[in-house]
């Protein structure tokens, strides 16, 4: 095993317990370890991040369901609307040059980093601080073919 293999295998453990401990935000990490740890093409390395954070979000989602901290109807719609939105950017993602998609991706990181930020600024820390509300359905569809568009693109 090389230095490589052995910094990407230490890394992705580590990616997967901030996954664990946070609850997301594994393919903003993951996708920098793969292509310049790893060096993996940067199309391939979205196809494994995206792979690798479904996989775990899928049983993240399974044990909040179990928890009965799930709201069905908000996961179908965005699921439902996620759906055709990645396969229009997977398709787009041969179109962009790699060095396109990585800037691309830089600039995703950035704007998802301004948003949680603000967030944690406006949120109270205690509770569910939406309890109550009844979702936003527009909202949710539009943030979701938003991103899943440009995660598919980078």
């Amino acid at each position: 095993m090389n230095l490589y293999t052995a910094l990407a295998l230490l890394l992705s453990g580590m990616i997967g317990v901030s996954l664990g401990l946070m609850g997301g935000g594994g393919s903003i990490l993951a996708l920098p370890v793969l292509v310049y740890v790893a060096h993996i093409d940067p199309r391939q390395a979205v196809a494994m991040s995206l792979a690798i954070v479904g996989s775990t979000s899928l049983m993240a989602g399974l044990m909040h369901h179990r928890g009965g901290r799930v709201d069905r109807r908000v996961g179908i719609i965005f699921g439902a609307a996620g759906l055709p939105a990645a396969f229009i950017g997977a398709r787009l993602t041969h179109l962009v040059p790699a060095h396109v998609l990585l800037l691309l991706f830089g600039a995703l990181m950035l704007l998802v980093g301004g948003v949680m930020m603000l967030r944690s600024v406006r949120e109270p820390q205690e509770g569910a601080p939406h309890a109550g509300e009844h979702p936003r359905i527009g909202a949710i569809v539009a943030i979701d073919v938003l991103f899943r568009n440009l995660g598919a693109l980078v």
